[in-house]
């Protein structure tokens, strides 16, 4: 166990300065001046995984192969460079998607549940975690630009906070799977495809997410953090539970890691511990957990 695993858990934030070595200089510029978000897409996103990427607004070979490499190779560079710094995760982690986020976040025009600059705690409508937690990395690769950031009190905290709001989500009581259920999830592993899984924790997650962004009275609370990131530099986060909103900035990359609750040197802090000692019941089941 390092000291870097128990701030990140306890709500920190980790900020490297210079770090113009996770990516090269002609890449970022390729990306600042080639990747265009295609309609209907917030950014441009490479899952290494499965080798596909969306978001992309062309179709040309040579842009989408560049793209793709570029991602790929910031991907494992970030990786390579965080399993020295962060050894318990490294073993256990999964890598998920590496994303481009070539717009410009002051007053960009999106549907509320898609605002970045309201302070969330993120969740992911296509990918539930099972109870892993969300750890994201960003470097911003504006040359002159910093990207700002506001975060609030961690979710051990918030929840403590807000539980008792009759706007704020509880988690879905358990339901037993249907024998439809049951029949579609066998089709879809003997068609080999991947059927997922949303816990009670999943579903609570998202609620919350939407939940933060649509109460005006927590968004416009004091208290607040204020963060300025700097060209080129680098800073990661546990975004399932340090709520955060970006107030500005263009061009940014970032990579994202689902670290298994098994995993963790504070599991006592991690949303899904947090919401299943205040609700009093398990919110994932052994399909779920990631």
């Amino acid at each position: 166990m390092t000291e870097l695993e128990t701030t990140l858990e306890a709500g920190g934030i980790a900020v490297y300065p210079n770090t113009e070595w996770l990516i090269d200089g002609a890449a970022s510029e390729f990306l600042r001046t080639h990747a265009r978000v295609a309609p209907a897409h917030k950014n441009i996103a490479y899952d290494r995984r499965t080798h596909r990427l969306t978001g992309l607004a062309t179709d040309a070979d040579a842009v989408r192969a560049r793209t793709m490499a570029i991602l790929e190779a910031y991907g494992r560079q970030v990786s390579d460079w965080l399993a020295t710094r962060l050894p318990v995760y490294a073993p256990a982690w999964t890598p998920e998607q590496t994303t481009f986020r070539p717009f410009e976040e002051a007053g960009r025009a999106l549907p509320r549940r898609a605002r970045n600059d309201l302070l969330h705690t993120d969740a992911f409508p296509s990918r539930p975690t099972g109870g892993a937690r969300i750890l994201r990395v960003f470097t911003n690769l504006h040359p002159t630009q910093p990207r700002r950031w506001v975060t609030g009190a961690p979710f051990h905290i918030l929840l403590s906070e807000l539980a008792d709001d009759p706007r704020c989500p509880r988690p879905p009581q358990r339901r037993r799977t249907t024998p439809l259920g049951a029949r579609l999830r066998a089709a879809a592993a003997r068609a080999g495809l991947a059927f997922a899984a949303r816990s009670a924790y999943d579903v609570f997650m998202l609620r919350f997410h939407d939940f933060l962004k649509a109460n005006q009275d927590y968004q416009t609370r004091g208290g607040l953090q204020r963060w300025t990131f700097a060209p080129l530099s680098t800073w990661m986060v546990f975004t399932d539970s340090v709520p955060h909103a970006v107030l500005s900035g263009q061009y940014a990359i970032e990579q994202t890691y689902l670290v298994p609750h098994g995993a963790l040197v504070r599991p006592d802090l991690a949303p899904l511990t947090v919401l299943e000692r205040h609700f009093g019941g398990p919110l994932v089941t052994p399909r779920h957990a990631q």
